[in-house]
């Protein structure tokens, strides 16, 4: 139930999708960034509990977990359009995640909270 399709997406790519009812009322949208173990989902604060709880109806026989990490995760943009290249020493293994979500070409850096004030 998503406007992309997350299984072409290889570890560490990303895509912007919107999240949609079965009739095709919008959810929440955001970055969907496929990792090894794992995929994020970076919606925002008010879409995230509703759009959960639709996913979660649609697992059924997979192993899946949901966990929700607004309070641990920080989203920090580095903007321009050597953004990439500016950001390639911050944030040790931090996710990035490129992005024209703003209006500008822009790396979203997905930190720990606690290491989020260092790193801006």
């Amino acid at each position: 139930m998503s406007t992309q399709d997350l299984n072409r997406l290889g570890p560490g790519e990303a895509a912007y999708a919107a999240f949609l009812s079965p009739k095709g009322h919008l959810l929440g949208e955001g970055h969907v960034l496929r990792r090894p173990e794992e995929v994020l989902v970076a919606l925002e604060p008010a879409a995230g509990s509703g759009t959960r709880a639709h996913l979660e109806k649609l697992v059924i026989m997979d192993d899946v977990e949901f966990d929700d990490l607004s309070a641990t995760l920080r989203a920090l943009p580095v903007f321009g359009p050597d953004a990439l290249a500016r950001s390639a020493g911050a944030g040790g293994g931090a996710p990035r995640v490129a992005t024209h979500r703003r209006g500008a070409p822009c790396v979203e850096l997905w930190v720990p909270e606690a290491e989020a004030e260092a790193v801006r």
